[in-house]
Order: C-alpha cells, then sequence, then structure tokens
C-alpha cells in the first residue's frame, strides 16, 4: 500500500512538472512572437514609410560634360581673381596719341595717376590693367568710356596659361535710360561659346529693371585668345611690354 501511494505521489508530481514545463514553453514562445511583432514596424507606420521612401528616391543625376567644365572654369577664375586682387597689375596701357604704330595706339602708363593726367589732357578714356602669371597674360580689365562721359563699359577677361579665355564678364553703366547691364561669358578651351547670362538692373536702386527706348546699348569686346587683345603687339617674347619700366625705375 505504500509502494501505490508513493507511486501515485511521484505521478501527480511528474504531472505538475510537465505541465509547468509546458507553461514556460508556451510563455516564452508568445513573448518571442510579441517581440518580433514590435521589432517589424508594419508597412503602413511612418517608420516603414520613411525607409520605402528613402530607397525609392533616385540618386542625383551626374552633371554633363559642359557644366563639369562650366564649375571648373569658375573655380579657376575665382582664384586668378583672388590672386589679382592682392596685388597691383603688372601693367596698366591706354590708348594714346602719343602710342606707337605697332601697338595700335595703346601706350604704357607706370601709373594709375600718369594715365589720368593722359586722359585729362588727351581726352582718351580706353584703358587695361594686365595682370601676368608666370610671364603669361592670365587677366585684363578694360575700362571704355564716351569722351562725354555719359557711359561707361567695364570688362574682365580671365585668360587660362595657354591663352585661350575662359570666362568674360562686362558690365555697362548708361546713363542713356539710367540702366547698367551686366553680361558673362563662359567658353571651352576651343573658344566655344558653353554659357551666356545677362541682367539688366536701374543705374540708380541697382534693381532689375528692363531695357527702355532711351537704352543705348554698347557691344563688348570679347578677345578669345590674348594675342586678340589690341595691344598684344607690344608684348616681347618674355612677357615684358615694349617700354616697360625696369625694376630700377618701378622702385620708389
Amino acid at each position: 500500500m505504500e509502494i501505490r501511494m508513493c507511486i501515485s505521489f511521484l505521478r501527480a508530481k511528474a504531472r505538475r512538472i510537465f505541465t509547468f514545463a509546458l507553461t514556460c514553453l508556451i510563455g516564452t514562445a508568445l513573448l518571442s512572437m510579441v517581440a518580433g511583432c514590435q521589432s517589424k514596424p508594419s508597412p503602413h507606420s511612418p517608420t516603414a514609410q520613411v525607409k520605402q521612401n528613402s530607397a525609392e528616391v533616385p540618386p542625383p543625376p551626374s552633371k554633363s560634360p559642359d557644366e563639369l567644365l562650366i564649375d571648373s572654369v569658375e573655380k579657376y577664375c575665382a582664384t586668378v581673381e583672388e590672386h589679382g586682387g592682392k596685388r597691383e597689375p603688372d601693367f596698366i596701357v591706354g590708348v594714346s596719341s602719343q602710342g606707337s604704330a605697332n601697338s595700335n595706339g595703346w601706350k604704357l602708363f607706370h601709373s594709375e595717376n600718369e594715365l589720368q593726367k593722359a586722359w585729362e589732357a588727351e581726352g582718351n578714356n580706353d584703358a587695361a590693367f594686365v595682370w601676368l602669371n608666370q610671364g603669361k597674360i592670365n587677366s585684363t580689365n578694360f575700362t571704355l568710356q564716351s569722351g562725354s562721359g555719359d557711359w561707361a563699359l567695364y570688362t574682365h577677361h580671365c585668360f587660362r596659361q595657354d591663352g585661350t579665355v575662359a570666362r568674360i564678364e562686362s558690365e555697362l553703366r548708361t546713363f542713356n535710360g539710367n540702366m547698367i547691364a551686366r553680361r558673362k561669358w563662359i567658353f571651352d578651351p576651343s573658344g566655344v561659346k558653353k554659357k551666356f547670362t545677362e541682367e539688366f538692373l536701374d543705374l540708380n536702386t541697382e534693381k532689375p529693371k528692363q531695357p527702355d527706348a532711351d537704352f543705348e546699348d554698347r557691344e563688348t569686346p570679347l578677345y578669345r585668345n590674348v594675342m586678340e587683345l589690341p595691344f598684344y603687339k607690344a608684348f616681347q617674347p618674355n612677357g615684358q611690354l615694349q617700354g616697360s619700366p625696369t625694376k630700377d625705375e618701378k622702385s620708389p
């Protein structure tokens, strides 16, 4: 009898252990399922939508060869302007009645003061400020003006080291219509125009303004190579202007 009681006790205990183990297994499985549902957001949830939208956004298109060239020209000419702005021009040339025939009337001036005196004496108001890099022209600033002073045209040429023009910028300021006309050209090394922009502004306010009937435009000289510059013949092979000041003459 004691043996039967012991067996019954053991069987009851075994059933309790089995029931407990089964309950634990079911509980663990349920917890795993809940955790899995929480870690996988619904396709309609904001998080899922953000990830889905991000995957659908195409990469930005690559730039065309012309766009890459324009970017490189702007970067190069910005560097040229920065270097030129930190020092005086290497040469100042202006149209003068005393200019030699082989320089198309352009003459070298040793200072802006000397140029100004020539303007006052002769009435010619055209001049160019020239910067060199390693003996080669890489930047020019032209000032072209009417004798009456009713308009002035300022142009900046940025040249590559091989002499081809990279960018030309111009600004016309005129009392004929009280206008400012700003233009920019960008060229490839073969001289082909790759970009052109222009804008018209009011002379007094510098706010956008459409030209009216009183506006008189002026053509911008576009020199696509340093050899086209009107005073280029005055340059010697070593990059010095004929009649340019010596180091002693430049020194104070």
